[in-house]
C-alpha cells in the first residue's frame, strides 16, 4: 500500500472511522472575517447509508437587504474585492454578483432559518455534519450568521464535525492524531498548522488527485460555484477515504 494510502487508513482508525449518515454542508462568502464579511450562498448534500440524495443551494439576497446594515456600494465593493483576489489566486470565482443576487437571490433570513432548521434537524436524526475546511472556515461563520442575523445561539455540535480538508492534509504532512485529543481537536490542529506547498483544495488538488471527475462523470464548471455541488464533492471524498481505508 502506498506511504499516504496507509496514512488516510491510520488517520481515519484513529478517529473512530467515517461516518456513514451524514450532512455536507458548503458556504462561499465576501472574504475571510466571519464579523466583517457574508455569506452569500449556501448548499447541502444529505448522505444516507454512503448515499447522496440530491444536492442544494440558494443564493441570498443582501442587495434588497436593509441599506443601513448591508449598504449596496460597500456590498459591491466586497464582491469586487472577492473576485479580484480569487482570480489572482488561481481560484473560481463563486460568480456572485448584485444582479444574481436580485434575480436568483432569497431572503438572508429565510435561508438561515432554513439551514437551522436544516442542519438541527440533521444533527437529531445522528448524522454527522461533514464539510471541507467545515472546522476551521465554515463553522464559525454559520454560527456567526444564525446568531447576528436570525438571533439563533447555535453551535454546531463539535463532536459531529467531520472534516474532510484536514484528513487530506494530514495525509499529505504525515501528521497523527495525539492520544488525548477527540476528533475535533485534531481537526482543528491539523488545519492550524503552517505547512508551506502544501495543497488540499476540493476542486483543484482532491478531485483530480483521487480521479473523481473521471469516476463519476463530473461536470467541474460547478465547482466552487454552486456549494450544493461542492457538498456533493465533498460527500464523494469521504467515500473515496472510505475505500482507501477499507472501512
Amino acid at each position: 500500500m502506498p506511504i499516504e494510502a496507509k496514512l488516510i487508513q491510520d488517520i481515519i482508525e484513529s478517529i473512530g472511522g467515517i461516518p456513514t449518515d451524514y450532512f455536507c454542508v458548503d458556504t462561499e462568502t465576501t472574504g475571510f472575517k466571519k464579523d466583517d464579511d457574508l455569506i452569500v450562498a449556501m448548499g447541502h448534500c444529505s448522505v444516507t447509508g454512503c448515499q447522496a440524495d440530491t444536492f442544494e443551494f440558494k443564493v441570498l439576497n443582501w442587495a434588497d437587504f436593509d441599506q443601513n446594515l448591508v449598504p449596496l456600494h460597500w456590498l459591491e465593493q466586497k464582491l469586487n474585492s472577492c473576485r479580484y483576489w480569487m482570480e489572482k489566486k488561481g481560484r473560481n470565482y463563486h460568480g456572485v454578483t448584485i444582479e444574481l443576487m436580485r434575480e436568483r437571490g432569497y431572503p438572508p433570513l429565510e435561508v438561515f432559518e432554513e439551514y437551522l432548521a436544516l442542519i438541527q434537524a440533521a444533527v437529531e436524526r445522528g448524522q454527522d455534519l461533514l464539510g471541507h475546511n467545515l472546522a476551521h472556515f465554515d463553522k464559525p461563520r454559520i454560527e456567526y450568521a444564525f446568531d447576528e442575523y436570525i438571533g439563533a445561539e447555535y453551535v454546531l455540535p463539535r463532536h459531529r464535525i467531520f472534516d474532510t480538508a484536514a484528513v487530506e492534509k494530514a495525509s499529505i504532512c504525515g501528521m497523527l492524531k495525539h492520544d488525548n485529543e477527540n476528533r475535533f481537536k485534531f481537526f482543528k490542529r491539523i488545519l492550524s498548522a503552517r505547512r508551506a506547498g502544501v495543497h488540499y483544495k476540493l476542486d483543484q488538488n482532491c478531485v483530480p488527485k483521487y480521479g473523481l471527475a473521471e469516476k463519476y462523470d463530473l461536470d467541474l464548471t460547478q465547482a466552487h460555484v454552486n456549494p450544493g455541488f461542492d457538498a456533493m464533492l465533498c460527500h464523494l471524498l469521504a467515500e473515496e477515504y472510505r475505500e482507501i481505508a477499507g472501512c
